[in-house]
């Protein structure tokens, strides 16, 4: 009964201003209701600006601090676009190819055999035979040290072993994610949260994006989401992230403002109107491998789907770092642009999040 007790508090940041409410705040309250969550996002961004972003809830339970629309969410696995849009600037600079082997790239370490084959872009669409994610003891290990160098060491560690899965198949891997931003830092020099800030941050006027928790533990007031876990039966803060070696494959938060500056240059560019790439490169970003579509991921960290509510093709993605909850599909023949963040995650903030996907389409695509 714990769980339940929580839901009164949530509800009385929301509905001061009920009579002032729109459908879709409305909805996202009920989804709050419903999955147990303190504060969702949900916006649709189409032909060049918001149709509707609406909010609804408190940033830390145990505060009643309203969440925002200028507010920073987590993004998880949605960074892992990110992390290939950027290798794309190297290849486009001739400093790599995405069919370089592995064995080229790192010809100074140990690489098992069955792994000396695996291309760059094999990483990038989780065809490398790589697991997902290191065992406990090893993630213990690598957080402990300097950030780029654990994510050196995963990279050694984890090519010298037999791959997990036969290359060429798919198997999701944050691992093989991680791999591929160490990669773009011995190229560079640079850290790969440097690269993200030099190539596309500060290129795309995304001021409010950065790596980790979204806002200081020892704040009194919350400025930020905070995102929630439960804990005997009880939704509860927690100020927390993936490891910081983790970053290529899931670290990045942002505004939802500027989340979408990034999202739009993929629609363009799938459209073929490409201004911050090339248009050879946003075709590979966008391409599924393998080509047979069995998969239906592309090399560029999206799933390229089919769904009746779109005009074309769409490109989606969701994530998590266990603690928050983002979903993102874009319909580039519609030029159109959704998205959710709940500061929740597990099974609840995922519902709510697609639920409140859902809620757009039929608020905003179906209608005549």
């Amino acid at each position: 009964m714990q769980l339940r007790i929580l839901l009164p508090i949530f509800l009385i940041a929301s509905t001061a201003f009920a009579s002032e409410q729109t459908q879709l705040e409305k909805e996202l309250e009920t989804l709050r209701d419903t999955y147990v969550i303190p504060g969702i996002s949900a916006a649709i961004y189409r032909d060049g600006h918001f149709i509707e972003h609406a909010v609804s809830g408190i940033r830390k339970v145990g505060s009643p601090d309203l969440i925002s629309r200028e507010d920073k969410f987590h993004l998880g696995s949605c960074t892992k676009s990110m992390t290939a849009t950027v290798a794309a600037t190297f290849v486009e600079e001739g400093k790599l190819s995405w069919k370089s082997k592995l064995s080229e790239l790192l010809s100074d370490i140990e690489i098992h055999p069955g792994l000396k084959d695996v291309s760059f872009e094999m990483l990038l669409a989780h065809g490398s035979g790589l697991e997902k994610d290191p065992d406990d003891e090893t993630y213990i290990e690598l957080e402990k040290l300097e950030t780029l160098e654990g994510r050196k060491k995963l990279t050694a560690l984890y090519l010298s072993k037999a791959p997990a899965f036969r290359p060429e198949t798919f198997n999701y891997s944050n691992i093989g994610y991680i791999i591929a931003g160490h990669i773009l830092e011995r190229i560079s020099g640079k850290s790969w949260e440097m690269l993200l800030q030099e190539r596309l941050f500060i290129p795309l006027q995304m001021q409010s994006c950065g790596f980790g928790p979204t806002s200081d533990p020892t704040e009194n007031v919350p400025s930020q989401p905070w995102g929630h876990i439960i804990r005997e039966w009880t939704v509860k803060p927690v100020h927390d992230d993936n490891a910081a070696f983790y970053g290529p494959s899931a670290n990045v938060h942002c505004s939802v403002g500027d989340w979408v500056k990034y999202l739009d240059i993929h629609s363009q560019g799938f459209n073929g109107e490409a201004k911050f790439l090339r248009e050879e490169s946003f075709q590979q970003l966008h391409k599924i491998w393998p080509d047979d579509k069995s998969n239906q991921y592309t090399y560029g960290g999206w799933y390229r789907l089919k769904r009746d509510w779109a005009k074309g093709d769409v490109l989606t993605h969701t994530g998590t770092n266990t603690y928050n909850y983002a979903s993102v599909w874009i319909d580039p023949t519609a030029n159109m642009i959704l998205v959710s963040n709940a500061n929740r995650s597990r099974f609840s903030g995922g519902w709510a999040s697609s639920n409140a996907i859902s809620a757009l389409i039929r608020l905003f695509v179906m209608q005549p």
